[in-house]
This record gives C-alpha cells, sequence and structure tokens, in this order.
C-alpha cells in the first residue's frame, strides 16, 4: 500500500524550477577538465623553466672522537670536519628535446580547452532540451489536474442526482470511469512532470 505522507500539487513540482541561474562549474566534469586544464598549463610552466639555471648550496659538519674511553677521558682526540658545497646546472643543447615537450604540453592543454567548449555546448543543448520538455510536462500536468477537479465534480454531482432518485446508475457508472480515466492521466502527468523536472535539475547541476 502506498501512501503519500504529503500533497503533491503544481506550485510544489514547480517550485525553484525554472531559476535559470546557472555556472559551468555546478557540473562536476566542467570542474574535473578544469583541474586538468590547471594541471596541463603547470606542466608548461615546468617545461619552460627547465631550460633556466639552477643553483644549490650543500653543506656538513662532523665531529668524530677516538679514544679508549669515550668521552671520560682526557686523551681523547676529537677530530672536526667541514664541506661547503656550491652546485651549478647550466642547462646546454638537447637536442630540441625540451622544445618539443614545451610544445606538446602546449597542444594538451588545447585539447582541454577545445573538449571544456563541446562539453558548455552539450550542456547548453541538454538544457534547452531538458527545459522544453519541464515546461511541456507541467504544461500537461496542470491541465490534466483541471481535469481531474472537473471530473470529480461531474462525478459527485452524478452520484448526488442518483441518491436524489433524479439520476441513473448507468449515468453513475460513467461519471466514476472517467474519473478514474482522469485521476490515472494526473498521476501519469505527474509522473512525466517529476522526471522532466529532475532531468532538468541534473543539467543544471542541483542534483545531490
Amino acid at each position: 500500500m502506498v501512501v503519500l505522507k504529503e500533497e503533491l500539487t503544481t506550485d510544489k513540482v514547480k517550485d525553484g524550477l525554472l531559476d535559470d541561474s546557472f555556472r559551468y562549474e555546478d557540473r562536476a566534469v566542467v570542474r574535473q577538465l578544469n583541474n586538468t586544464k590547471r594541471l596541463q598549463e603547470l606542466d608548461v610552466k615546468r617545461n619552460r623553466m627547465s631550460k633556466l639555471p639552477t643553483v644549490s648550496l650543500s653543506g656538513n659538519y662532523t665531529v668524530n672522537a677516538m679514544g679508549q674511553k669515550f668521552f671520560t677521558n682526557d686523551n681523547t682526540l676529537w677530530f672536526r670536519s667541514a664541506f661547503v658545497g656550491l652546485n651549478v646546472n647550466l642547462p646546454i643543447f638537447d637536442g630540441f628535446q625540451r622544445k618539443y615537450k614545451t610544445q606538446q604540453a602546449q597542444l594538451n592543454v588545447q585539447k582541454v580547452e577545445n573538449t571544456i567548449t563541446n562539453v558548455k555546448q552539450a550542456i547548453d543543448f541538454e538544457q534547452v532540451v531538458s527545459r522544453a520538455t519541464v515546461r511541456s510536462a507541467l504544461a500537461d500536468f496542470e491541465l490534466q489536474d483541471r481535469n481531474m477537479q472537473l471530473a470529480e465534480k461531474v462525478y459527485n454531482t452524478t452520484k448526488l442526482k442518483f441518491e436524489q432518485g433524479l439520476g441513473s446508475s448507468f449515468e453513475v457508472l460513467t461519471a466514476d470511469t472517467d474519473l478514474q480515466r482522469a485521476q490515472a492521466n494526473y498521476f501519469n502527468a505527474l509522473y512525466n512532470a517529476i522526471v522532466a523536472k529532475i532531468s532538468y535539475q541534473s543539467s543544471l547541476g542541483r542534483l545531490q
């Protein structure tokens, strides 16, 4: 047995539905591509900086002791040593390998940018289609809601006339059949409206 805990109305279905505020970054696929682009840009920067000279400084200081009784004999001999080194790395000609790596990294950035553009165009198209679908579904839902309310009024009026001896059982049966058909159409339209709403919210990246 299915029990509805709250009434589903057209206003509740439409609540916050056609809010057109949207950022591409709301879509996970766009966020992922933007992160990929940033990584590729860092790769370009890394390859460009690899041609720069590097300088590193290193140092070492040690103390050693020799004796029969370590730390307890005045005759213990202590040896100290220190080392300081400077390392300079100057990149030389590498057969254009660094140049080609930089160009390849730049091409990778352009590929990601093209992918982002295509994805955004696909998102725009998806939103146009889903927005039109949801508007149509809502219009049908409102129509079926009015039809069901009218069928309920007809049924209640016909039933009252029958109870007062002014109508026939056939009229009541016909009104009941029309009411059941109107209810079925209503719930079918409600289902379609909810599915369309979910699809539209998905295109906006608002589904949790």
